[in-house]
């Protein structure tokens, strides 16, 4: 891979290249520990899907900003090379971003609804990939199975007796509430069911 477009960042220019993993050093301030279960898991990312960025480090020492797991993560998998974007900064600026990027992410929070229901569409074998262990995948597989939906009447005609429903909760889930309620229902000899939209809130 060569060269890619420069850009401007904040201060200084950036710019990314394929880079020799052994070329890039690791920030010795840098405040994140990397134990070997998240690299572990970094390694398992990088085979399934490959480096779908960049690392980031300082131009002029090659020194790393951001990175520093998946650069471990890649040379223990033996790759020799890894895409970098070099920044043109000073090592102050450099050490500050360090700080920025580790602290930053670190005040995000899980949205716990949505982080249960993914895992139902991903293969068991790519769970480490995407950071999961077994246990911790099927723990909230099974958090996610015992959850309740709730279904809401939310049209009544008194006319001809049609109704409509609409299904709230983790989408792999509503159609098969709708399907039970259809075989449900559709005992009825007087009912007909017709399988509705599915409504995400």
């Amino acid at each position: 891979m060569g060269k890619g477009p420069k850009a401007k960042a904040a201060s200084g220019e950036l710019t990314e290249e394929d880079a020799p993993i052994d070329s890039l050093l690791d920030n010795p301030r840098n405040p994140n520990e990397h134990p070997d279960e998240q690299i572990e898991r970094l390694m398992a990312s990088l085979r399934s899907r490959g480096q779908y960025r960049a690392i980031l480090a300082r131009r002029e020492n090659r020194m790393l900003i951001a990175g520093h797991g998946l650069r471990r993560a890649a040379a223990r998998l033996g790759w020799t090379h890894i895409k970098v974007a070099l920044w043109d900064v000073d090592q102050a600026t450099a050490d500050r971003a360090m700080l920025a990027d580790n602290r930053l992410a670190d005040l995000s929070t899980p949205n716990s609804d949505r982080v249960s229901e993914l895992p139902r569409e991903i293969p068991e074998a790519d769970w480490l990939g995407v950071g999961f262990s077994a246990d911790e995948a099927e723990k909230m597989l099974a958090d996610l199975s015992g959850s309740e939906l709730k279904v809401h009447e939310i049209e009544v005609s008194d006319v001809n007796d049609t109704f409509w429903i609409s299904v709230r909760g983790p989408l792999p889930r509503q159609a098969d509430v709708l399907k039970e309620l259809k075989d449900l229902l559709g005992r009825y000899l007087d009912v007909t069911v017709e399988m509705g939209t599915l409504l995400i809130p």
